[in-house]
């Protein structure tokens, strides 16, 4: 069992509702491969209120989902074709429709 599992104790298969204005930044800051604590600076200066174990949630399912890769040996976290094809549909979306950002949601799992 790796660390995030750990620190999640069960990664059960229901569907989960990531929020999106968190995975975006994820995601941004995964383009380049990136340790946790760049990932948590990037995602806060975005949105400040973003608590270190939400952005923990959101990073172990985008990586469970293969959104993201994890190294392991090095400890650092880097966006997957997956990733880049869900940022592609991320950023359409917003620009096709008139939403609130805030509001909406991923589903994984």
């Amino acid at each position: 069992m790796n660390q995030m599992e750990n620190d999640f104790r069960i990664f059960n298969r229901n569907p989960v509702y990531l929020k999106v204005f968190i995975v975006e930044p994820i995601l941004v800051s995964c383009i380049d491969k990136t340790l946790f604590a760049d990932i948590y600076t990037y995602v806060q200066r975005v949105s400040p209120n973003i608590t270190k174990s939400e952005v923990k949630e959101h990073l172990f399912y985008l990586v469970s989902s293969s959104f993201i890769d994890y190294n392991g040996k090095n400890k650092t976290y880097y966006i997957s074709q997956n990733g880049i094809d869900l940022l592609d549909i991320v950023y359409s979306q917003r620009n096709i429709r008139e939403v609130d950002y805030s509001s909406l949601t991923l589903k994984v799992g």
